[in-house]
Order: C-alpha cells, then sequence, then structure tokens
C-alpha cells in the first residue's frame, strides 16, 4: 500500500528557508497528485489587533498574501502544476498551524527549520521552539527540512530502529513511502556501551532482521547495519550523510508539561543537526 497524501501543510513566512520547504512539499505532491496549504502565522500582539480593528489590516494582508504567492509561482517551475492556495492566521505559531491543519484536514506537515548552527542563541531558541512544537503538538506526520536537496528523490530513507513495540508502525509507514517514491530503506540499530549491559545485542540484531525480512516481503530493496556507537543521534546523521540518504524517519514522543514540551534527546538532537530531511511519526 502506497502512503495517502492528499494536503500538505507549509508554515511560510517567505523566507528562503520555508520557500525551500514549498519546493520539497511540491515534488512530494507529483508522486502523490497533493495539493498544497501555505500557512502564514502572525504572532498577533495589541498593537496588533487594535490597528487590525481600526483598518482591517487581515483582508489587506491576505490579498497582500496571494499576489506573493502568485510572484513565487510565476518563478518556480516546480510549482507551476500544483494546486496552491495561502491562508493566514494570527496567534501562537505552533498554535495555529495545528488548528488550521484540522480544519482542512491536511495529511502531513513540511517546514523548515534552521537546525543548531549559524544562528544566534535567540534565534535558535524561537525557532527550535516553534519547530519542535509543532513535531510535538501535531496529531499528523510532520517533515522538518533544513537546506534540503533540489531536486529530491527519495531513493533512499534511513529507519532507525529499537526494540520497542512501535517498530512496526515506524516499518510499515516506512514502506508506504518507498512504495509512493520507489525508495529503498536503509535499517540501523545503534548500541550504546550502556545498552550492551541492560539489552541482548541478539535481541536487537533479531529485530533488525525481523524488520528487513518484512521490507522485503513488501517488494522494497533493504540494507541493515549495526552500529556500536555512545552518540545515537550522531549516528544515525552521519549513517544518513554517508549513505546520501534523503530522509530519516523517526518516532516522536511528546510529554506536555504546563506549557512547555520534553523532547526526547536523541529526536531532538536528529531534529536539530541532520542536513537530511526528517521525517516525524506519531506512536499510534
Amino acid at each position: 500500500m502506497k502512503l495517502s497524501i492528499n494536503k500538505i501543510l507549509v508554515p511560510t513566512d517567505f523566507s528562503k528557508l520555508s520557500l525551500e520547504a514549498l519546493e520539497y512539499a511540491a515534488i512530494m505532491c507529483k508522486h502523490s497528485d497533493a495539493e498544497i496549504l501555505l500557512l502564514h502565522v502572525i504572532e498577533s500582539t495589541d498593537n496588533y489587533k487594535h490597528l487590525n480593528e481600526a483598518l482591517n489590516i487581515n483582508d489587506v494582508m491576505q490579498e497582500a498574501l496571494n499576489k506573493k504567492l502568485q510572484q513565487i509561482k510565476s518563478e518556480n517551475v516546480s510549482l507551476h502544476d500544483i494546486e496552491i492556495k495561502v491562508r493566514m492566521t494570527e496567534g501562537k505559531i505552533y498554535e495555529q498551524i495545528e488548528k488550521i491543519r484540522e480544519e482542512e484536514s491536511a495529511d502531513l506537515i513540511v517546514m523548515g527549520t534552521h537546525g543548531a548552527s549559524g544562528i544566534t542563541n535567540i534565534q535558535r531558541y524561537i525557532l527550535g521552539s516553534n519547530a519542535y512544537r509543532v513535531v510535538h503538538f501535531s496529531n499528523c506526520p510532520v517533515i522538518v527540512v533544513r537546506g534540503a536537496k533540489v531536486p529530491v528523490d527519495f531513493k533512499k530513507i534511513v529507519v532507525p530502529l529499537d526494540t520497542t513495540k512501535q517498530t512496526t508502525q515506524k516499518v510499515n509507514q516506512a514502506i508506504k513511502l518507498a512504495k509512493s517514491f520507489d525508495s529503498e530503506i536503509h535499517l540501523i540499530s545503534v548500541s550504546t556501551f550502556f545498552e550492551e549491559f541492560t539489552h541482548n545485542l541478539k535481541e536487537m540484531k533479531d529485530k533488525l532482521e525481523e524488520a528487513a525480512e518484512i521490507v522485503d516481503k513488501a517488494g522494497i530493496p533493504v540494507k541493515i547495519k549495526m552500529i556500536r556507537h555512545d552518540n545515537i543521534a550522531n549516528s544515525v546523521i552521519d549513517y544518513a550523510e554517508n549513505a546520501n540518504a534523503d530522509l530519516i524517519l523517526i518516532m516522536v514522543r511528546a510529554e506536555k508539561k504546563k506549557n512547555d514540551v520534553a523532547i526526547g534527546s536523541s529526536a531532538r538532537k536528529i531534529i536539530t543537526g541532520s542536513k537530511v530531511p526528517v521525517y516525524t511519526l506519531r506512536p499510534e
């Protein structure tokens, strides 16, 4: 079974990075006949609310966004045959993204991020907080893109596995992606020094081989690799980059605490540090 994608939501501020995410989403659309919803979120303030009430700024900005979209489409050949619409809303970015995603029944979010290097601490906090909150508050998969290569061919998908019960869900999602984009799947398992004492390495290897058998039976080319390293995130990133992978598929678990989100250390580092786009999946 192929992956079913009908609508992709792309948050945008019309920066170079968000336009790269748009182009990435457009290439996915060509494989799935999906449409794109560009969403521009204004973080509202009291001053903005007063101005909007007095001057009806929202209508003016929506018209400006429509003109901007037409300009972008005319300048980018990859967008010519894609159905794209643009919406504007105001509020907290991550809350509005999920709210509009639900209203529009979007299946996937593609979002650009600056990652961990090349920006100031303040920029990293603002951009990182929004990206992570989108990943953890959205009830659909999110692809986090940081300077993705274009054109995208999706030929190699890296799937890190562990011994948790979510392995089957992760492998099945990877198979759907691979069938949609004619990809090969790389299954990897990273064992740390500590895990060698607390887990049976044979169990990890057996899990890897069982997953490979499932992928092979689905008719997908598959490779497997056991890696011994004390930094799981770096191992996954290094493997993906050395293999010239097009996508890393990981599982994320959200722990909501008051107004913040506790993010798994390895998942956070992969999302932040990987130059390869990261597909995040929530446990069912």
